[in-house]
């Protein structure tokens, strides 16, 4: 099968499952990426944050239109994941790809673990404002770090925080998610770009198929229920989780 049809499969699974679980999708690109488009974990992370930024902008515009982000929650969230980001990046090649890949697997069962447990609507008391902006700050602090690192949205991460730690609904944790995924990548771009890591000409079939599946998934949020969605992202973790873990064995 020709290279780039690969890649376009690829950046349509991942379009869709940013589109409908705000998880930016690049927790699905980077396992596909090193493992049916054969290219490094580094290389990987370079081509999912381009995809994180554009497949994010194109599910972003249904939630605008359904209401579905949390305004004050998110300025403290992109702020500082945008400080999370551009530390990412500087820090990223520290780490050898064997390491950036149990990494990304940690993550990924930590937050399914995150997601199960607050499946019961009562994981903590909701916080006042302060403590609010704190979490949020914290949150949005070390999502912006794994998008840098990892070249993830790390929505994973973020979608069950918010509904757990901050209470936000879950539709409108989805649509801030997907906000704040998209500014914490965009900066996350320019500090690669800073570094002079460009991408291949076939690499950007990624996006062809990842803009019009975006907007599938994001249409079809609105018409499946909350818990549905969020046993839905359980699943997908999990099997993330084993996958990428079989593969490093």
């Amino acid at each position: 099968m020709a290279i780039w049809v690969i890649y376009f499969i690829i950046g349509s699974i991942g379009g869709f499952s940013t589109g409908l679980l705000g998880i930016g999708g690049g927790v699905i690109m980077i396992p596909m990426l090193t493992q049916f488009g054969q290219i490094s974990i580094r290389s990987a992370v370079t081509v999912s944050l381009l995809f994180v930024i554009v497949s994010s902008f194109s599910g972003l515009q249904i939630h605008l239109k359904m209401r579905n982000i949390d305004i004050s929650t998110g300025i403290w969230l992109c702020t500082s994941s945008i400080v999370g980001a551009l530390l990412g990046v500087m820090i990223a090649p520290i780490f050898s790809d064997y390491h950036l890949k149990v990494l990304f697997s940690g993550i990924v069962l930590i937050a399914a673990v995150m997601l199960i447990i607050n499946i019961p609507e009562s994981c903590i008391d909701a916080p006042d404002y302060k403590l609010k902006k704190i979490i949020a700050v914290i949150i949005g602090f070390i999502k912006g770090i794994f998008t840098g690192m990892l070249g993830i949205g790390a929505g994973f991460i973020l979608v069950p925080s918010m509904i757990c730690l901050m209470k936000v609904p879950v539709r409108k944790a989805i649509g801030t998610s997907l906000l704040v995924t998209l500014i914490s990548g965009i900066f996350a771009v320019i500090g690669k770009i800073a570094l002079h890591e460009v991408l291949s000409v076939e690499m950007y079939w990624i996006l062809f198929g990842a803009i019009p599946c975006s907007f599938l998934g994001g249409w079809l949020t609105g018409k499946i229920e909350p818990k549905l969605l969020k046993m839905f992202l359980f699943v997908l973790l999990v099997s993330i989780f084993f996958v990428n873990t079989f593969n490093n064995i």
